[in-house]
């Protein structure tokens, strides 16, 4: 075992703006030098590490002549002067506050701004959001911010960063996944927010915010095709029903013809992905105090990312089997596929009263996904795995809010969630040799978790003086989980035995949570903060191998300093925050068998710091940028689940080290991101030269730091086209 040295926070020294101009990139490609350090198995890999090019044609049409529509701008922003970077409103404490007011670290999004760096999809925020990592297993994605995630994504079991869509909390891993279409911003919101947002956000969470539709009738449409025979379209239109009520419409269509890898021993391709999304959301204004927001959406995603697994260079399958050349190829005795399917429906009530403002959010969300791939990554039927997942969830919230204008500003409320997730039939199925010896061909893991949880929270902010505010709030979270389950096997000749259920197991997990803020400005433009603050996991039962045996909630107390500044005549934007965390009884998946369970693991400390900010170089070129750094360690962890490599190349699970010190699995020292816009006008028209270059240090995906992604980093890069004379047509590369 071998630590890296400790280091103080340097980020005082760094000169941040520098060698900005050098991401002026003008070509049509997008690169990756990712590589993965010698281990046994590769069964996750970085969703963003997927190589490609494309190029696009997008347009825009409006009803009235000589109109057309543009990215919306956030709600009510003011418009920035063309030297001025752009003040972006976000949410991310329940009411519409400008980014630089904010005294959390958040990094936010434009919709154009996304747009313009080539991200279009939840797996590749990390891209240029620092502490962020994203990646998938089986066809969930898992997210870690600043060193806290999970990866276990076993029926009902929920993310350690929370996903909110228009204000409605995303409880599963696979429900969380979307692409990017009709987006008004996203923020990522970073450490503990046990308060206002509360639901097993120990991390953070991302907050997802679509467009709202318009009177006037305005559309836009963007075709692409890309390398792998990949072809992607995506639509929007929106328009006026009455004086009172506007609809939209918004469709994404994705269609990789042509996978990364191929299965050498079925001699097919490794599946490319599919990807049907559709959403429409619509805007009724009953009179001048109430609006009601409407939206439902549907997205069905098949693909094989996440459940392709090879072995690595100088290991040995269990058939003897050793690693290919290709670093896409697999060798399995099935061909990987992934399909999850995913409903939702939100509505969201906003009433003014003259001394308060109400908000009421009602969601409904229903996922299904069906996964087959071959635990053992052999040509051999050793362990083929199947999963057969599905979840409904119902959840209600309450809000009022104070009116803005006076010293004291609050916002109190309730939270309401029943959730039911099923492994039904064959639930988690295992099928292959390796149960031979016990006389059976493979078993079944069925189970169903219910989960009833309720909160009451608040918060408020009193102005000190003209310049410094204290905000404090608290949050109680009572949960309640119900777990039933068994385990059916089969008999090598295919008899079904049905297992006997366990007695059904029931556990209440109660706990309150709450921050404090001092807030000060120390000018018009510059801001520093400092803050604690607590989040809780609820507790919860393993749904695959279950015993009814419960596993503890997961606590993180943080400390957080930081500074806001835009800077420079508001030509320079930077935030930066300094953190110190502990992260108690992680929930931590390990490998038992053929299978994973949850365990709770030691504690650990965090440290680190980040930053992101945005440069005006000059009127046409604008420059972002972001770092951080992070030391994400285990204090005391004895008799920790590891894997080991035999001297015959095979691995075994036969070790019980001492990992103390040890990194903490998705948390790289250093990650930084660096992009650049360019806009040239000429005598034939409009181009713009976007450039975006992301790298991360190395990282583990194991507690003993044996199985490891070495450092690697990416490109984003594109050329686009607007013909002079027009505005309503682009071409892009």
């Amino acid at each position: 075992m071998s630590t890296s040295p400790r280091h103080p926070f340097p980020f005082l020294n760094w000169v941040v703006p520098a060698a900005v101009a050098s991401m002026l990139v003008a070509v049509p490609a997008r690169a990756q030098d990712a590589s993965v350090a010698p281990a046994d198995t590769a069964s996750e890999q970085p969703v963003s590490n997927e190589p490609g090019s494309e190029a696009s044609v997008d347009g825009e049409a409006a009803a009235a002549a000589g109109t057309s529509t543009a990215e919306a701008n956030p709600a009510d922003a003011e418009e920035a002067s063309p030297f001025e970077v752009e003040e972006i409103i976000v949410t991310a404490t329940r009411r519409e506050q400008s980014l630089q007011e904010v005294p959390i670290a958040v990094t936010a999004f434009t919709g154009e701004a996304l747009a313009n760096a080539r991200i279009g999809s939840t797996s590749e925020l990390s891209l240029q959001t620092p502490s962020l990592n994203i990646g998938t297993r089986a066809s969930a994605f898992t997210v870690f911010l600043r060193g806290i995630g999970n990866l276990d994504i076993a029926p009902g079991q929920e993310p350690s960063v929370a996903t909110y869509v228009d204000g409605a909390y995303q409880p599963n891993p696979f429900s969380s996944a979307m692409s990017f279409n009709s987006v008004e911003r996203i923020e990522v919101i970073k450490g503990p927010q046990g308060t206002l947002y509360g639901r097993n956000a120990t991390g953070g969470l991302i907050n997802i915010v679509t467009r709202d539709p318009e009177h006037q009738t305005a559309g836009n449409v963007a075709l692409s095709y890309g390398s792998f025979e990949t072809a992607k379209f995506n639509g929007y239109v929106t328009g006026g029903f009455s004086d009172s009520l506007a609809g939209d419409l918004s469709l994404y269509v994705e269609d990789q013809n042509k996978g990364y890898g191929d299965n050498v021993f079925t001699g097919n391709e490794v599946r490319g992905t599919s990807d049907v999304s559709a959403r429409s959301k619509w805007l009724f204004n009953p009179g001048d105090n109430t609006e009601i927001r409407f939206s439902a959406d549907y997205s069905n995603v098949k693909a094989s990312r996440g459940n392709g697994r090879a072995i690595l260079p100088g290991s040995v399958g269990a058939d003897g089997s050793t690693s290919l050349r290709g670093f896409y190829d697999i060798q399995s005795d099935i061909d990987p596929e992934t399909e999850f399917t995913t409903w939702r429906a939100t509505a969201r009530v906003d009433q003014k009263f003259a001394a308060f403002d109400l908000a009421s959010i009602t969601s409904y969300s229903d996922y299904q996904t069906e996964d087959l791939f071959d635990n053992d990554a052999t040509p051999t039927e050793v362990v083929s795995a199947m999963f057969d997942y599905s979840a409904g969830t119902f959840t209600q919230e309450l809000q009022l809010l104070s009116k803005k204008g006076s010293a004291l500003t609050w916002i109190l409320g309730a939270f309401f969630l029943e959730s039911k997730a099923d492994a039904a039939p064959p639930g988690t199925g295992l099928r292959g040799l390796a149960f031979a010896g016990s006389g059976l061909s493979g078993v079944d893991f069925i189970s169903s978790l219910d989960t009833s949880s309720q909160s009451l929270f608040g918060e408020a902010t009193y102005a000190l003086t003209d310049a410094t505010n204290l905000t404090v709030g608290g949050r109680i979270t009572r949960d309640k989980k119900t777990l039933n389950a068994r385990t059916d096997a089969y008999l090598i000749d295919g008899t079904y035995i049905r297992g006997t259920p366990i007695p059904e197991a029931s556990k209440t997990f109660t706990e309150p949570t709450y921050r404090a803020i001092l807030d000060h400005k120390l000018d018009e433009d510059v801001m520093i903060y400092g803050s604690y603050s607590r989040g809780f996991k609820s507790g919860t039962y393993n749904t695959v191998q279950a015993d009814g045996t419960p596993i503890d909630p997961e606590i993180v107390d943080s400390v957080e300093l930081g500074m806001k500044a835009d800077l420079f005549e508001r030509r320079l934007r930077l935030n930066v925050a300094a953190f110190y965390s502990e992260y108690q009884d992680i929930q931590l998946p390990v490998a038992v068998g053929n299978t994973q369970i949850t365990v709770n693991a030691a504690d650990s400390k965090i440290e680190g710091f980040d930053f992101d900010g945005s440069w005006i170089i000059t009127e046409n070129w604008q420059a972002t940028f972001g770092a951080a750094y992070l030391d994400a360690t285990f204090e005391k962890f004895t008799n920790a689940p590891c894997t080991s490599r035999e001297a015959d190349g095979t691995t075994s699970t036969n070790c019980n080290p001492d990992v103390s010190g040890n990194d903490l699995i998705q948390a790289p020292r250093t990650q930084f991101n660096i992009g650049s816009n360019y806009t040239l006008a000429s005598s034939v028209g409009e181009f713009l030269f976007t450039g975006l270059y992301w790298r991360t240090s190395k990282f583990y995906w194991d507690v003993d730091n044996r199985l490891a992604q070495n450092a690697y980093g990416l490109v984003n890069a594109q050329i686009r086209w607007t013909p002079a004379g027009q505005d309503k047509f682009s071409v892009a590369a």
